[in-house]
């Protein structure tokens, strides 16, 4: 497994993810040979909710390391990344650190589909 589970305690990574999108998506994460290493729900990011003006975190899904480079990804599809205020954060921070930030894409779903 790629996971950097480092900070989990023995035995609980399988309680880890909050979805089955999460864990199908991590599954494909092992699976792909350009990953080095992910984490999971790692870096907060802090934003203002436009509408109640409260403060809020919000987690990025993961965190990955590729041979190439790093993306923060959320496994879901682009057309689902709402509320936008949080997205819109992570974009912006990840712009400003380098860092791509996106939804899933196109063959990463249909990948995880055929299995």
């Amino acid at each position: 497994m790629k996971l950097d589970d480092s900070w989990v305690d023995e035995g609980q990574v399988q309680q880890l993810f909050q979805s089955e999108l999460d864990i199908k998506y991590a599954a494909y994460l092992d699976r792909n040979d350009d990953v080095i290493s992910y984490r999971y729900r790692f870096v907060p990011i802090i934003y203002f909710d436009h509408v109640t003006g409260d403060e809020l975190i919000y987690y990025i899904g993961f965190d990955i390391e590729y041979i190439s480079g790093r993306e923060w990804v959320e496994a879901v599809p682009p057309s689902e990344m709402r509320p936008e205020d949080k997205y819109l954060y992570a974009h912006n921070i990840a712009l400003s650190h380098g860092i791509i930030f996106r939804g899933l894409k196109g063959e990463e779903m249909n990948s995880m589909e055929s299995e």
